[in-house]
């Protein structure tokens, strides 16, 4: 049996009639990189491998509190 783990990225300034506005997702297999900004926690950034081809991608949003919990729950790379 497989899992397969979807990162969402919802944007809340989005207006819809039914719910949040789901405006990006990745499979969590492509994420090869996540990490947090070590002064503003609201800072995330991950980097994605394109599922059929050999293109990278890096990937930064921000969120409206801190996004530490979902850098860790990833697997994100502590800068020191």
């Amino acid at each position: 049996m497989t899992h397969k783990f979807t990162f969402f990225i919802i944007n809340l300034q989005k207006k819809r009639e039914r719910g949040p506005c789901i405006d990006y997702f990745y499979s969590l297999k492509n994420v090869s990189f996540c990490a947090f900004h070590p002064r503003d926690h609201r800072y995330i950034g991950f980097i994605t491998k394109h599922p059929t081809l050999q293109r990278f991608a890096c990937h930064v949003f921000i969120g409206t509190e801190s996004t530490r919990i979902v850098a860790e729950a990833v697997g994100y790379v502590k800068f020191t």
